[in-house]
């Protein structure tokens, strides 16, 4: 079985594009919630440092916008999310539900088939 190419470069870039992409949403003044399915990146130490860069900056600007963090995360940074504003789950379907609740929809709000 082949190892998985793991590659500094790519995961850097998707640093810089994912924290790009939350500070553009959480700072545009459109979005009241925001969703950031995270899988495992959190575990990635150079993503792990610029999320919390670009959340602490986010937070240190007085953003309102209700951030929602979905993933594999470790205990110790599940309690600096929460520190920092944030409400954190492991299961996206939580995630969502949270985001219904915080928009004002009533659960289960799904369509029944």
């Amino acid at each position: 079985m082949p190892k998985p190419v793991r590659s500094r470069i790519k995961a850097c870039e998707k640093c810089k594009a994912v924290s790009s992409t939350l500070e553009d949403a959480a700072s545009c003044g459109l979005y009241t919630n925001l969703v950031i399915f995270l899988a495992g990146a959190a575990l990635i130490p150079s993503f792990w440092a610029k999320l919390q860069t670009c959340l602490s900056d986010l937070r240190n600007r007085s953003s309102n916008v209700n951030t929602v963090f979905c993933g594999i995360v470790s205990a110790e940074q599940t309690a600096w999310l929460e520190s920092h504003g944030c409400l954190v789950t492991s299961d996206p379907v939580d995630a969502v539900d949270v985001v219904a609740l915080l928009s004002g929809h009533r659960l289960p709000y799904r369509i029944k088939s």
